[in-house]
């Protein structure tokens, strides 16, 4: 995943002294015994940009590269240095980079290696120097921060789903729980099939509907082999029961096609006892929640310790478990049911006191 980073210019000056003149002094044996050195205090002048600077504080995975969008002078070598800090007065070096155009100066991209570090609460300043005097300017715009993280040294899990065809022509199927989802994929049948869709979500039927993404299915015959649409992109909310709704202008879905559903990525941190490999169970019955806040597991970390601890990896080439979500039932839901009953029992019994209370004989009351 990629981030893109606004260029902020740190300004300022060349230089303090400019030297007006030197003057040496030497002895009858030609050996040199006063230097005198005149200058003077440079007057203000434009400031020039001598670097720029990144804010990378809300940033919680690691970097890995930093690809600058830069313009440097032709047939002269500049090497660009990035540092990090997270006060802005104590900077450590990071990486280096030294970029050389051989013909006209344009703009490119160089890319500086940051090997993983931790980006939060921090910045990043990106200064440019040349063994010989620049023949022209050097400028930043803008900058791309290539991250990484355990979300993408582990396999996205997925939900393998058979829906339900309704009577309108959409589909849907209902999850075990609401589920943070990532990408739809629809898997169509045929070879000549487009169907604009939208994915709608909600958690149970008193809930409206609400639109996690849209896009356009196909499978189409081409001249260089069978064409079929990318997954649609979510929002990442979660939801319980889906629906895919087509265009009404569309031919529909003939059929309820195979859906395969990528689970929004979640990043934890556990702490690991013993020698690995470890398993990581996800979803199994009877397990009971032990969810802590990092703050307990580490109480002296600093703001930045999760992105400065170890990334889980897999280790060989593990199956990615994949779960068959049963499709909605056409049914009233068991909580409406379970609802409906209690009225009906309350109204019963609220009947029943009523007979009662008209059978009772009625007592004259003496006056």
């Amino acid at each position: 995943r990629t981030l893109a980073l606004p260029a902020l210019p740190i300004l300022g000056r060349p230089g303090v002294l400019q030297v007006t003149g030197l003057t040496l002094a030497f002895d009858a044996a030609r050996n040199a015994r006063v230097a005198t050195v005149a200058g003077t205090v440079a007057g203000a002048g434009d400031n020039i940009v001598l670097g720029v600077l990144f804010d990378t504080r809300a940033v919680r995975l690691p970097g890995e590269t930093l690809a600058l969008d830069a313009t440097v002078p032709a047939m002269q070598p500049v090497t660009f240095t990035v540092e990090a800090s997270d006060d802005l007065s104590r900077w450590s070096p990071v990486g280096e980079r030294t970029v050389y155009r051989a013909g006209p100066a344009t703009a490119d991209d160089a890319a500086v290696a940051l090997g993983g570090i931790a980006l939060r609460d921090r910045y990043l300043r990106v200064r440019w120097r040349s063994d010989t005097q620049l023949v022209g300017a050097v400028a930043v715009r803008a900058a791309t921060l290539a991250l990484t993280g355990p979300a993408d040294r582990l396999p996205a899990p997925r939900l393998s789903v058979t829906p339900r065809r309704e009577a309108d022509g959409a589909l849907a199927f209902e999850l075990p729980s609401a589920t943070p989802l990532a990408t739809l994929d629809v898997a169509l049948a045929g070879d000549a099939h487009l169907v604009p869709v939208r994915i709608l979500g909600r958690n149970d039927r008193e809930q409206p509907w609400s639109l996690l993404g849209a896009g356009t299915l196909y499978r189409l015959r081409a001249t260089t082999g069978l064409r079929r649409s990318a997954p649609i992109a979510l929002d990442g909310r979660g939801a319980r029961q889906i629906r895919i709704e087509p265009d009404g202008k569309a031919a529909g879905f003939t059929g309820a096609p195979a859906i395969t559903l990528t689970l929004a990525p979640v990043e934890l941190v556990f702490v690991a006892q013993g020698a690995g490999p470890f398993t990581l169970a996800a979803g199994r019955a009877g397990s009971k929640p032990a969810f802590l806040p990092l703050a307990t597991l580490l109480p002296d970390a600093p703001p930045n310790a999760a992105a400065a601890l170890p990334a889980a990896a897999v280790a060989g080439a593990a199956d990615v478990p994949r779960i068959v979500a049963e499709a909605a039932s056409s049914g009233p839901e068991r909580r409406t049911v379970l609802l409906w009953a209690i009225i009906l029992i309350g109204a019963a019994t609220l009947g029943v006191m009523v007979l009662r209370l008209l059978r009772r004989p009625v007592t004259p009351v003496e006056k």
